[in-house]
């Protein structure tokens, strides 16, 4: 009898640590503390090098770079994801690689992250992140979507980073009987209508589309680039601009170089996101000649006194 009287004790001791254990471990999973690394969401970001946008592209991460991240379930953007509403998390690169401000312990739900750069502690909308772009522009803004979900048995989001602004290039030549100084003072991008807008934003669940009101008729830029020599590599001037599409003559380029006033009427195009769309003028004795990657070129002249633009048209 006396044994059977231990035995129940020992059950006793052992249920009341069982218990004991249990609650401690609740207690982890709740506050994240003790909770076991294997679990922690981790981040793989990439930056295409294929492609370029914005003044300054950015091509690789360096440490202290930090962007935005947004965590729904796999089911769908807005789907709140079990213990977990940090929005907004933000992520800084270390030399060990990427470091969560509020860590994130993945459960056997499924998720999937969606990213921008740079971080902004204002954003509280992954579908409204600011955009806004100006003369002194040098920011790359990106977005990404992890192409694989992530749960507590797969931890690393795999995230491609998308460049989400075009890039306008203006590329400066000279031809051997050019002899001036050769430097681009002024570029603008000019309208009828209003075409242009400065302030922007960018939804993460729509492939980080860049909405805007357009509220200007020009973009202006102070550029200060000098033409290169003759027989030196060409120059560019390049601007972040934001994605859209102009109609044939609906918006004309218009530069200074050398205190000569030039102008031309750009064809129909789609400035799509992480393009470059350059266009080359060669400096000439009497004029400029420009020209596309497409093969088009049009020679424009020098405004004369009149007060009527020059009618430009491709050659032939």
């Amino acid at each position: 009898m006396r044994k059977i009287v231990i035995s129940a004790a020992m059950v006793a001791a052992g249920m009341l640590a069982s218990c004991s254990n249990e609650d401690t471990v609740n207690d982890w999973q709740t506050t994240g503390e003790g909770e076991h690394s294997a679990s922690m969401l981790n981040i793989v970001p990439s930056v295409g090098g294929e492609s370029r946008a914005g003044f300054v592209p950015k091509t690789d991460w360096t440490t202290g770079d930090a962007m935005g991240l947004f965590m729904y379930k796999a089911t769908g953007w807005g789907d709140a994801y079990p213990r977990y509403d940090a929005q907004n998390n933000k992520s800084t690169k270390t030399a060990d690689g990427w470091s969560q401000e509020n860590p994130v312990y993945l459960l056997s739900d499924k998720a999937t992250i969606w990213a921008y750069y740079p971080y902004n502690q204002a954003v509280v909308d992954g579908t409204k992140v600011p955009v806004p772009i100006n003369a002194g522009t040098h920011i790359d803004y990106m977005w990404g979507k992890s192409t694989n979900q992530v749960s507590v048995i797969e931890t690393d989001a795999i995230i491609p980073m998308k460049h989400a602004l075009s890039q306008f290039v203006i590329r400066l030549k000279v031809s051997p009987e050019y002899h001036n100084d050769g430097n681009l003072t002024s570029a603008k991008l000019k309208s009828k209508a209003a075409k242009f807008g400065t302030s922007g934003t960018m939804n993460l669940n729509d492939n980080g589309k860049i909405t805007f009101s357009p509220t200007s008729t020009e973009l202006s830029w102070s550029p200060n680039t000098t033409v290169p020599a003759q027989g030196s590599p060409s120059v560019d001037f390049a601007a972040a601009v934001y994605p859209m599409s102009l109609a044939s003559g609906e918006v004309s380029m218009e530069v200074v170089i050398d205190g000569a006033t030039y102008t031309y009427s750009i064809p129909q195009i789609n400035w799509e996101a992480g393009k470059r769309y350059i266009y080359s003028i060669t400096m000439r004795s009497n004029d400029a000649e420009i020209g596309g990657d497409n093969g088009q070129s049009v020679t424009i002249e020098e405004w004369t006194s009149s007060e009527d633009d020059v009618t430009l048209v491709p050659v032939k």
